[in-house]
């Protein structure tokens, strides 16, 4: 849909510069153009093009996971897919769009806590940091998914608090 807003848009601002014998092709080019994006909505979410809208909104999650505010309902907005659609796309990876935004969150946030460049950062920052909303509810999370808390998984990663203090400057 927004490739034919686009269209339309370009279209609007340069359609004085087309030569009179081709106002009727650009118009039959511009229905074609609209049936295909209106059939492409209405297609299940099969085959390849299922999968290459799957990969955008996966993309677009990527980019938007430090946003707390990231749901299924503004995914779907932002990417011009109606809520259903999101579903039947991520149904077809065997999850759901929820469920990978969570995992896709924790996954970022278990690498900063063994990473080095976060090292300063509390569990805390580093939960908001990625979305979460309190860190209470990420520990749990964090524990359920990985079988132990955040706080012990960076300790294992050889980050001790002191380690952390040093990092941030803090070190007595």
């Amino acid at each position: 849909s927004r490739l034919f807003v686009d269209h339309l848009i370009s279209l609007d601002a340069r359609f004085g510069e087309l030569p009179r014998g081709n106002a009727g092709h650009v118009l039959h080019a511009s229905v074609e153009l609209l049936a295909s994006t209106l059939s492409a909505q209405a297609e299940p979410c099969t085959g390849r093009s299922g999968k290459i809208v799957l990969q955008g909104v996966m993309a677009y999650i990527d980019r938007h996971l430090d946003d707390p505010e990231l749901d299924t309902r503004r995914v779907a907005s932002d990417c011009g897919i109606t809520e259903r659609h999101l579903h039947r796309l991520f149904e077809r990876a065997d999850t759901t769009a929820a469920a990978w935004i969570r995992r896709q969150r924790l996954d970022r946030c278990r690498q900063d806590l063994r990473a080095a460049e976060t090292a300063h950062l509390s569990i805390t920052q580093i939960a908001y940091r990625w979305g979460f909303g309190d860190s209470s509810s990420f520990s749990k999370i964090f524990k359920r998914e990985f079988a132990c808390s955040p706080k012990d998984y960076r300790a294992a990663g050889g980050f001790s608090s002191q380690a952390r203090r040093a990092s941030s400057g803090w070190a007595t």
